[in-house]
């Protein structure tokens, strides 16, 4: 009867490991999306550049999304190209690959379970030499298990 019982409760611990899985952490979701949004080796510095300059919304969209690698909503991808987050660093050294140097998140008191915001500051720009200030929001919401771009500014 103990052996029973005994194999009951373990399968029922397993069990109850096996629900769903607990959603990365939000606030490296942050880290990484403001990384991909302020990062751009020199090709992608050059496509952005010509996108900039032609008025192709469309390519600084679609260079957007593939930097974050499908992580935005498409609010998210509004909130950025409104404020020109797409060219923002690669623009101030064209043709340049631009990297964060450094970046630093804080998080909001308004955070909840599915919705968690953060101010930032981060420097970035070529390698080996000083880079840029750059400061500002971004809030992610959690949509299946993931943590997605929402807004930025």
């Amino acid at each position: 009867m103990n052996k029973t019982r005994l194999l009951c409760a373990a399968a029922l611990a397993v069990l109850a490991g096996c629900g769903q899985q607990k959603a990365p952490d939000a606030e490296q979701a942050a880290e990484t999306a403001l990384r991909a949004l302020y990062t751009a080796d020199a090709g992608t510095a050059e496509t952005l550049e010509t996108a900039l300059a032609d008025g192709d919304t469309a390519a600084l969209e679609e260079q957007l999304r593939a930097g974050l690698d499908g992580g935005i909503t498409d609010a998210g991808v509004q909130a950025a190209m409104e404020n020109r987050l797409p060219t923002r660093a690669a623009s101030q050294w064209p043709g340049q690959a631009v990297t964060v140097q450094d970046l630093e998140v804080t998080s909001s008191a308004t955070a909840t379970d599915t919705e968690q915001y953060f101010t930032y500051t981060l420097t970035a720009g070529p390698e080996g030499e000083d880079g840029a200030e750059f400061s500002g929001e971004i809030a992610l919401v959690l949509q299946d298990g993931a943590w997605l771009v929402d807004g930025v500014s």
